[in-house]
């Protein structure tokens, strides 16, 4: 895995990582979904290819400095920042906004608080992943020596038209959102 649960931080901090007594079942809980939602991210924005090609590089003994500077791009370990953390953060609290139960799915209740939809979290976390995605895009399009298999999906240029890039792999990994999804 390229982030563990220290990327949570600031924005995208997620309650119980830190001073919690539950805090081993709520490590175990965001283990789970960055194991699920790093390589569905990463097979999406980068395509089977290159995601294989980076997984196998970053387990050579030393790491060739391509792969060193893929993940780098990917996540800064000085900054914690990620698209990828941003990516899990904004499925956990997807997930987050209930809970299933024999008879469906339900909403806990609250004492002396009031539930609030964590929308607006989602979707700055999304646009903020949006964001750093087109930094690792930008990186991989100024390397593609280094990084035969970025185009082995998609054999087409990337370009920018009408403010987003066009006819990319992870579509919509590139496109920004709002609170009701437009």
């Amino acid at each position: 895995m390229i982030i563990n649960s220290t990327y949570f931080i600031n924005e995208i901090f997620i309650a119980g990582q830190a001073n919690s007594v539950d805090i081993d079942s709520s490590r175990s809980k965001l283990l789970g979904f960055i194991n699920k939602y790093e390589p569905k991210f990463l097979t999406e924005l980068l395509g089977e290819d290159l995601y294989s090609d980076l997984t196998t590089g970053l387990l050579e003994d030393p790491i060739p400095q391509k792969w060193t500077d893929l993940k780098n791009a990917l996540a800064n370990d000085a900054t914690k920042e990620s698209p990828i953390a941003n990516y899990v953060y904004y499925w956990y609290l997807r997930n987050a906004s209930s809970t299933t139960v024999e008879v469906g799915e339900s909403m806990q209740l609250t004492e002396n608080a009031n539930r609030v939809s964590s929308i607006d979290k989602q979707v700055r976390a999304w646009n903020e992943m949006v964001d750093l995605n087109k930094k690792v895009i930008i990186f991989l399009n100024q390397n593609t020596s280094d990084y035969p298999n970025w185009g082995a999906r998609t054999p087409i240029h990337f370009g920018w038209a009408y403010g987003n890039f066009l006819l990319c792999r992870g579509y919509d990994l590139i496109q920004y959102t709002n609170s009701i999804n437009l």
